[in-house]
């Protein structure tokens, strides 16, 4: 997550589908597994589908963000403040200090007002909720970063908690891809469709020569997948390609996704 982002006023505000709490007990229990999993790989190990990344790169980087979002929470910051560098008290192990940097932002949000009036990235009617649906989501994709690096199996979506998932596709249609307003384009215009295999919720992205629209629900689309939220949520943050999913129509739309929705 690259944390340099204006509010898009004019879009619309989803609220999610669950309560704080359900995110914070998630936050919880995500933290430890992405530890785990980067202690696992060794720091040089190259993390796939994010090239420019070793494991260090990535620990340092989800460190930065948890400390950056804790300043936001704890400061109810109305701007955001620049990412935080090298912590000069940081633990001399990196990855203790990504578990540190856990804890603490997860207790900001723990002990932040139920009102709490903060930035966010794109519009949330509840800062707080929105910063612990954040922060989870943050924490699943990166721990399949960890997992990628230190090669271990089952990382092609199937494994990943369905319900979780399933709102990370939500989080990321709904919220993230508004992040990707300035690259994400097509000269033709296309439109792509994500059905859940589970529970049949749908989603829909629109790209053309203008600033992309995206919602939830049914919609004529030029490309439709259909699969399990995992492998969605996956697929939407480019960590695999859509090889082995029920894709249908022709394409272009996932190829113009996979090379365009990236900060």
């Amino acid at each position: 997550m690259n944390p340099q982002s204006s509010h898009g006023s004019q879009t619309a505000v989803h609220r999610p589908p669950h309560d704080v709490g359900y995110y914070l007990d998630e936050l919880a229990e995500q933290g430890p597994a992405l530890v785990a999993s980067a202690r696992r790989a060794g720091p040089a190990d190259r993390v796939p589908f994010c090239p420019e990344w070793t494991l260090d790169d990535l620990v340092t980087h989800t460190t930065s963000v948890y400390r950056w979002v804790e300043l936001i929470v704890r400061g109810a910051r109305s701007r955001p403040p620049a990412l935080p560098g090298p912590d000069p008290d940081s633990l001399a192990d990196p990855i203790e200090s990504l578990a540190a940097a856990h804890h603490s932002v997860l207790e900001a949000l723990r002990t932040a007002p139920a009102g709490l009036a903060c930035w966010t990235m794109w519009p949330a009617a509840e800062p707080r909720l929105y910063w612990a649906r954040r922060m989870v989501h943050e924490t699943v994709v990166h721990a399949v970063d960890a997992r990628n690096a230190g090669r271990e199996s089952g990382l092609r979506g199937t494994s990943l908690d369905p319900a979780l998932a399933a709102d990370g596709v939500d989080e990321m249609v709904t919220g993230f891809a508004q992040r990707y307003a300035a690259t994400l384009r097509a000269t033709v215009p296309t439109s792509l469709g994500l059905t859940c295999s589970e529970t049949g919720s749908r989603w829909w992205v629109r790209i053309g020569p203008d600033k992309p629209e995206f919602g939830r629900g049914p919609a004529t689309v030029d490309t439709e997948v259909t699969a399990q939220p995992g492998e969605l949520l996956l697929l939407l943050w480019n960590r695999r390609d859509a090889t082995g999913l029920d894709v249908r129509g022709d394409r272009r739309a996932l190829d113009v996704w996979a090379r365009e929705a990236h900060l």
